[in-house]
Formats: C-alpha cells, structure tokens, sequence
C-alpha cells in the first residue's frame, strides 16, 4: 500500500514538474537552444516512448523539451556534462539491440551539453549489453 502512494505521489510530483516547465516554456523560449532533428527510429526519453519523426529539441534551463509538432512530446531533466560536438548541433542515442535511448544534446559553439540519467528500464538493459552509440545530426533550417 505504501509503495502504491509513493508511485502516485511520484506521479503527481512528476506531472506537477511538466507543467511549470511548460508554462514557463514560451516566455523563455527565446533564450533556450532548439534544434530541428530527424529521428529515424523510435526511442525513449525519460518513461516516454515516442515514434519515428521531425523532432524539435529545445534546452530550457535543466529541462530537454521533444516536440514533433503532431502529438508526440516528452519533458525530461538533465544534467550539465562537456561537450564533445566537432560541428553542428547533434543528438546522441545509446542503441541496445532494438532500443533507442535518447542520451546526449549538443549545440556547437558551447562548452556544456546535456545528459540524460539513464532511466531503470535502461540500465537493465545496459546490464546485459554494451551500449552503441548512435548520432543523429540536427537539419538545418
């Protein structure tokens, strides 16, 4: 039962998080850094399992934001790691078998990109499987 009310208290806390990132996304949308990308394959960001697309990747504050403009989205939190972009803006995927997980956001001409924390369903993967990474360069406009 306990473990039962800290799921939805989790949920809850989660949702709660979405929404200020999302209400505070359009006025600070002219500071943060986007990217257009086109993601040949589905993958995962964060719990979110989103189709093949034109996704629009955004850096606001902590927050990735994916959007492909028909429906599919995810919020997830990051953390600040080194850049390793050479050029352009890239997104970076750790490919296990069949599994995409979004990993790595870089823009070019910064010194900090942003990672994302493995989620559990990840790390069991990782657990019986080395990680490929895969790159997917952002379109230009």
């Amino acid at each position: 039962m306990k473990l039962a009310k800290g799921r939805v208290l989790l949920g809850v806390a989660a949702a709660a998080l979405a929404v200020g990132v999302l209400s505070h996304a359009i006025p600070v949308e002219a500071q943060s850094l986007g990217m257009r990308v086109n993601i040949p394959f589905a993958f995962h960001v964060g719990r979110e399992t989103l189709p093949a697309g034109i996704y629009t990747v955004r850096n606001v504050g902590d927050a990735l934001c994916i959007n492909d403009g028909n429906g599919h989205a995810a919020v997830v939190l990051t953390n600040a790691i080194r850049n390793r972009a050479k050029v352009g803006n890239q997104i970076i995927f750790n490919r296990y078998a069949n599994d995409y997980f979004l990993a790595e956001a870089r823009w070019s001409g910064y010194s900090e990109s942003r990672g994302l924390t493995k989620t559990p369903f990840e790390l069991e993967l990782a657990a019986a499987m080395s990680p490929q990474p895969v790159l997917a360069a952002a379109l230009t406009r």
